[in-house]
């Protein structure tokens, strides 16, 4: 899959990179209102965040190539 970085110390502009990942379990399901998150950052906590979609991975590799 493609991703953009964040701007910061190592690269001061977004960047595509490339990424690639694997796990050996995967599950998704929708959102029960019975589970629990809580966002408790001031800058998100106020934008009313309900998820959808749940997913859960076990044996989670992810491997992250530098920006081209």
């Amino acid at each position: 899959m493609e991703v953009v970085n964040p701007k910061g110390v190592y690269l001061n502009r977004n960047a595509i990179a490339k990424a690639f990942v694997k796990n050996d379990v995967n599950a998704l399901r929708f959102f029960d209102f019975a589970d629990e998150i809580k966002i408790e950052h001031p800058v998100h906590e106020s934008l009313n965040f309900t998820p959808h979609i749940v997913q859960y991975m076990e044996g989670y590799k992810f491997v992250y190539l530098q920006p081209e």
